[in-house]
C-alpha cells in the first residue's frame, strides 16, 4: 500500500526509500544505491539525491523531511520507495 501521504522514517535520503530496511543493507557494494537511485529517477526525485549526497544521504535524525519536501515530493518518494521494494502488488491510496 502506498498512502497519499507516506510514513517518512529518521534519517537520511537514502533511510527513506529503503524503510524499513536497515542502512547498512544499502552500500555500494550490493548494488543497492543505484538501484536506490533508479527509483528516484523513475519518480522525478533525482535531485534530492543530488541535492543530499553528502550531508543527508544516510542516517541523519535530526532531518525534517516532512517540512523540508513538498506534498508531491512526499507522495514520490513513497512510491520510490514502492519501486524500491518491487511488491508483486501495489495499491496507490
Amino acid at each position: 500500500l502506498v498512502p497519499q501521504k507516506p510514513s517518512l522514517a529518521p534519517g537520511g535520503l537514502a533511510d527513506q526509500v529503503s524503510y524499513p530496511l536497515a542502512e547498512a543493507s544499502i552500500s555500494e557494494a550490493t548494488g543497492e544505491q543505484a538501484r536506490l537511485l533508479t527509483c528516484l529517477e523513475a519518480v522525478g526525485l533525482t535531485y534530492l539525491a543530488d541535492r543530499h549526497r553528502d550531508k543527508h544521504w544516510t542516517s541523519e535524525p535530526e532531518v525534517p523531511w516532512e517540512e523540508m519536501l513538498s506534498g508531491g515530493e512526499q507522495q514520490r518518494l513513497g512510491i520510490a520507495r514502492c519501486l524500491f521494494h518491487r511488491p508483486a502488488v501495489a495499491v496507490l491510496g
